[in-house]
């Protein structure tokens, strides 16, 4: 039962990566990283298929090695979450909704600092 819901997880989480990459707003790169993750529990052909992709598969093979990000792509994630914890803000009339939405991104962003940085 959990290598199905990880088998789950990954596609999902690998489509988000996709969407991502066709995106400017979202980085894929992170969903990737998190699809790779739950593929390694289920299925190791989709998870070895995951580092064959050229743009991405350098920085899965890092981060699962290292458990290390680079400056560059850290401050890129970063901005996005500062944004993302801002718009609700303007869009939601619910400021309810607003506050938790900005309290999830921060926390992501307090995360994010936490992960050290390569050299």
């Amino acid at each position: 039962m959990k290598r199905i819901v990880f088998f789950i997880l990954g596609i999902i989480f690998a489509l988000l990566g996709v969407i991502g990459v066709i995106l400017p707003v979202m980085p894929g790169v992170i969903f990737f990283v998190a699809a790779a993750y739950f593929f390694s529990h289920s299925s190791k052909t989709l998870h070895m298929a995951l580092f064959k992709i050229p743009v991405i598969g350098p920085s899965i093979s890092e981060w699962e090695s290292t458990r290390k990000m680079s400056p560059k792509l850290k401050l890129a994630i970063g901005s996005l979450f500062l944004t993302m914890a801002i718009y609700p803000w303007f869009l939601y009339e619910n400021k309810a909704s607003a506050i938790i939405m900005t309290n999830i991104f921060i926390i992501s962003l307090l995360y994010l600092i936490s992960i050290e940085s390569k050299d």
